[in-house]
């Protein structure tokens, strides 16, 4: 119900239209919950977006829904850059606005993904740069009389001994003609140690 009381002190044309303003209020409220429910916006988002009218004239559903797929770095720094230009002159359309900064958002995180990925690539290659735990044999890592790495199924439980260690690389002897080779953490390994699969 409206609320009358709060509307007494008001001359009776200006209490319609303050009742009329409170019941705007409220629907508007209304729509943005469903909104925000039939979307299934995250609450924090929901709650840093609550200046902002939703609906005609605000964020549709289409926006709210590409931001709620969004990872959680992506989703704060679209909301925070719609933030601060929504009410621009220059924005027509404030579900559209909000779905273009998304995506300007998951470039920019895409790109940075592959930068970390890229560092972390050049990094392993410049450990790789380092010696080895042992030197390599004259006659090289292979065995003879040995199985063909050929042999070897997915799924197949090996063991062997480590026969060497550079930062995140390790060789074992498992039995093969040439040693098997994986990565590891930097010291997980040691040179002579048992592995089992």
């Amino acid at each position: 119900a409206v609320p009358d009381k709060l509307f007494t002190d008001l001359g009776e044309e200006e209490a319609w239209a303050k009742r009329r303003d409170w019941l705007q209020d409220k629907l508007r409220s209304i729509r943005k919950q469903d909104l925000l429910r039939d979307t299934g916006l995250q609450e924090d988002t929901a709650k840093q977006l609550e200046a902002v009218p939703f609906g005609k004239g605000g964020i549709g559903a289409d926006a709210l829904r590409k931001l709620k797929e969004q990872p959680s770095a992506v989703r704060h720094a679209a909301v925070a850059k719609f933030l601060q230009t929504w009410q621009g002159p220059h924005v027509r359309n404030p579900t559209a606005w909000l779905i273009g900064i998304v995506k300007q958002e998951e470039q920019s995180f895409a790109k940075e993904r592959e930068k970390a990925k890229l560092e972390e690539q050049q990094q392993w290659a410049k450990e790789g740069e380092g010696k080895a735990a042992v030197a390599r044999p004259s006659g090289g890592w292979s065995h003879e009389g040995a199985k063909a790495m050929e042999e070897a199924k997915v799924g197949d439980q090996i063991s062997g001994k480590v026969t060497n260690v550079m930062h995140r690389r390790v060789w074992v002897n498992a039995g093969f003609a040439q040693d098997a080779t994986f990565l590891a953490q930097p010291g997980q390994y040691q040179v002579g140690e048992e592995v089992m699969n």
